[in-house]
């Protein structure tokens, strides 16, 4: 994700707005900050929607979206792949990693709950075969 980020500033202080609210030094939205709290956030559920080969790769817009706290990703494979599927912070720092496996052609959807983290905006990301794309969602508290 670090082609986007080339024409921005994304350097953060203590006294920056990215920076309010963390903990321990990490910035805002990083669950590192929070290591007994962070396998407690990991858990998601991926789901086979339906069998039904679909005819390309797909990467829907999660919904709802703005969210509180939880969204659902919907995606199609229309092979067996290895499907990777992350979240990425304004930093473009990687803030969970969903889905990493082999999966089987089909319509998936995977549950991603952030309720412990920041308000803002976050980008998912799929990585599945040769294809990729990334899209953009909000969190509103």
């Amino acid at each position: 994700l670090s082609f986007w980020m080339n024409d921005f500033d994304v350097s953060y202080s203590a006294s920056s707005p990215a920076y309010v609210g963390a903990e321990k030094g990490f910035p805002a939205g990083d669950l590192n900050a929070f290591p007994d709290k962070y396998a407690e956030w990991l858990v998601t559920d991926v789901e086979l929607v339906d069998d039904i080969i679909p005819n390309d790769y797909t990467l829907e817009q999660n919904y709802p979206n703005p969210f509180n706290p939880s969204t659902t990703i919907r995606y199609q494979l229309p092979s067996n792949s290895v499907v990777k599927i992350s979240v990425y912070n304004m930093l473009g720092e990687l803030v969970r990693t969903m889905v990493n496996e082999y999966q089987s052609a089909g319509r998936y959807e995977v549950t991603f709950n952030a309720s412990n983290l920041a308000s803002g905006i976050y980008f998912y990301n799929i990585q599945a075969g040769d294809f990729v794309n990334t899209k953009k969602m909000l969190l509103l508290k």
